[in-house]
């Protein structure tokens, strides 16, 4: 179920380039691609084993509970893998759920009225129906074992990766380039992704605003507002601030890579993560990050950032203030940013996922080991060889 594979943020790109690794390790297994718009029906042509299949229906609900189960059980798929947030009721074969986060029940204030109704019936009903759940970190899945325990032996984590192509640019002609189509500043800190309430834009404006008699700096905030976040930007009214505040909106694919290594910090205070994924491709970028201490920010830094209370704008304008006045510091979380970035990448989740197909299709339990990202020092489990083993992965566009 790859509906959206094409949506900007975190899920798009898990989804993007899970499953083109799926493909590719899973060679001696069969995909069916459920699509709900035969316009993407080309992007898997170079792949022997994908069966790209659209589906009709009116609506994404009928979609995901009607036209879904419907082909998979007349097809006779072993095992039914969606990569964000539903389940296929009807289904007769087993399904792997991915919770991308605690959010439904760690900040429900973000979601409106309608989406947390829903949530509270039909998130219960999915875990149920699901005969393992992925995690994308162990702090999500751990909240999710507290709320509802009977996911404790059915579930595992398997962290996202960083695609190879985020890396230190030092092309200065591809570099200007980018700081020009941008109007970028040059010098700068850099926020990166969706704008609403969990992201803290709000603490991240009070905290530059703070810094804003002691840096030279300017503050991009790369992104668009999302669930009523425009309310986080009321800071902007302020002229002295807003005029050292640009707003390019959200940055073309390609160019996130400049974009990152032109950064002198990365500042990414959440609230609350599932995971981050723009803090792997700002530490595979070498650029230096401050970031929370919310959700699964420290799980996925480790000891390559500096952490602050995300309800605390002084601190993130101590930590913020620190990485940008002492280039040794800078030099320091910069190695390591890039260092651990290495733990975390997508060749390693399709493997970790593929195993958990794998067992859920010949209805046994998954053993997974410890995520490397949790446990430098213990290298991956050998996976699991997927074969004869014909998997469903519903995906509309």
């Amino acid at each position: 179920m790859m509906r959206h594979a094409t949506e900007d943020g975190g899920t798009g790109t898990y989804t993007r380039e899970l499953v083109q690794r799926l493909l590719r390790q899973g060679s001696d297994v069969d995909f069916d691609l459920l699509l709900d718009d035969p316009a993407h029906m080309g992007e898997w042509d170079g792949y022997a084993n994908a069966r790209p299949v659209v589906l009709k229906a009116n609506g994404r609900l009928a979609w995901d509970q009607w036209a879904v189960p419907t082909y998979c059980n007349a097809a006779k798929v072993d095992v039914i893998f969606n990569p964000k947030h539903s389940m296929p009721m009807l289904a007769t074969a087993p399904c792997v759920f991915v919770l991308h986060g605690a959010d439904w029940f760690v900040v429900p204030e973000n979601y409106g009225r309608g989406l947390r109704a829903y949530q509270a019936v039909a998130l219960p009903l999915y875990l149920r129906k699901a005969a393992y759940t992925i995690s994308v970190s162990e702090e999500s899945r751990q909240r999710l074992i507290a709320r509802y325990p009977f996911c404790g032996a059915c579930s595992g984590t398997v962290h996202h990766g960083v695609s190879p192509r985020f890396a230190p640019v030092t092309d200065r002609r591809h570099l200007e380039e980018v700081r020009m189509r941008y109007a970028l500043p040059e010098r700068f800190v850099l926020y990166l992704g969706l704008i609403y309430r969990q992201k803290n834009a709000a603490g991240l404006l009070e905290a530059f605003r703070q810094l804003l008699p002691s840096i030279p700096h300017d503050l991009v905030l790369a992104g668009r507002p999302a669930f009523g976040g425009e309310r986080d930007l009321g800071l902007l009214n302020d002229p002295a601030l807003a005029e050292r505040v640009h707003r390019p909106g959200w940055i073309a694919e390609e160019d996130l890579p400049a974009l990152l290594s032109l950064a002198e910090l990365f500042a990414f205070p959440s609230h609350y993560e599932g995971f981050g994924i723009p803090l792997l491709e700002a530490m595979a970028c070498g650029t230096p990050v401050v970031t929370s201490t919310g959700g699964a920010c420290p799980e996925v830094v480790g000891d390559a950032a500096l952490t602050a209370d995300p309800a605390d704008p002084g601190m993130i304008a101590r930590a913020m203030h620190q990485v940008l006045t002492d280039p040794f510091l800078a030099q320091e979380l910069s190695r390591r940013g890039i260092e651990r970035a290495t733990l975390f990448n997508w060749e390693t989740a399709a493997a970790r996922t593929l195993t958990v197909l794998s067992a859920v299709g010949r209805h046994r339990a998954p053993d997974l080991s410890p995520p490397p990202g949790l446990a430098p020092s213990m290298p991956p489990r050998p996976m699991v060889p997927v074969r004869d083993t014909r998997i469903a992965f519903p995906a509309s566009s």
